[in-house]
């Protein structure tokens, strides 16, 4: 279903359930499990779908994701719904900086009959993302979450430095999914497969929207009819702006000859 550009996967819940009809790619976190469920057994799922482990929100929150219940769930998931999805995709329980432990979990989740995406995390060394584009054809690179600007440029910026060399080496792009990321600038300055972020749900989230001509502050969509209409225009607007994106970001990496092997 990938061409030559970026999918942009929308990630989040919450409000946005409104709205759900108008997406047809979503990455939702396991530490919201329930969540996920409700959206599967009430609404058209006819869709693309990451399941990320929830490491992110257990990291902000303090809390633990275990990883026996984590893939557990995630084999029992993926045999009642896998059919009626697009896709269905995994990922790993990485450890935020820790790319060691990172590796561990993912092997131990192998050997449970789970196989999710690898995650290549922030600050991981040289040798461990040259291993990552040398052996995984697809996995998801952290960092967009947690990095500012510069920062996040510096990082991702040293591992595709690696990805192009092993790019003219082979003449395969590997399939990189960036977590935590749609900025424009991004997307524009590094060949990604796909991406993801909650950026669209900033009318739920902070009462603003930055692309649908709305300049006041937006109202809780929960008060009444007339304010869940409003907060649901501002949220199609910000799809819209997404998916538009991701359509121009495809255009761009056809230009330059990107393509990946599918």
């Amino acid at each position: 279903y990938w061409k030559n550009g970026v999918d942009i996967y929308f990630a989040g819940h919450g409000g946005g359930r409104m709205v759900y009809d108008q997406i047809d790619k979503h990455l939702e976190s396991f530490y919201y499990k329930e969540q996920i469920l409700e959206k599967a057994r009430t609404s058209d799922i006819n869709c693309r779908l990451i399941v990320d482990s929830g490491a992110f929100s257990a990291y902000k929150s303090g809390k633990t994701i275990h990883i026996k219940e984590y893939a557990e769930w995630a084999l029992k998931f993926k045999d009642e719904w896998e059919h009626k999805l697009k896709s269905l995709y995994f990922v790993n329980l990485d450890i935020i900086g820790d790319q060691e432990g990172s590796d561990r979990n993912l092997k131990i989740l192998q050997r449970m009959g789970f196989d999710p995406l690898p995650v290549l995390t922030v600050d991981a060394k040289r040798k461990q993302v040259e291993w990552f584009v040398n052996e995984y054809p697809f996995f998801l690179l952290a960092g967009g979450a947690v990095l500012g600007g510069q920062q996040l440029k510096i990082w991702f910026d040293f591992v595709f430095s690696i990805v192009k060399k092993q790019y003219e080496k082979t003449g395969v792009m590997p399939k990189i999914h960036l977590l935590g990321a749609t900025k424009e600038w991004v997307l524009k300055r590094y060949p990604a497969y796909s991406s993801d972020s909650s950026s669209w749900l900033q009318p739920v989230m902070f009462g603003n929207s930055k692309h649908s001509n709305i300049s006041s502050k937006l109202p809780s969509y929960a008060k009444g009819e007339l304010e869940m209409q409003t907060v649901k225009h501002a949220l199609k607007k910000e799809i819209r702006f997404y998916q538009k994106m991701e359509q121009d970001m495809t255009k761009l990496w056809t230009l330059r000859g990107i393509e990946f092997n599918e």
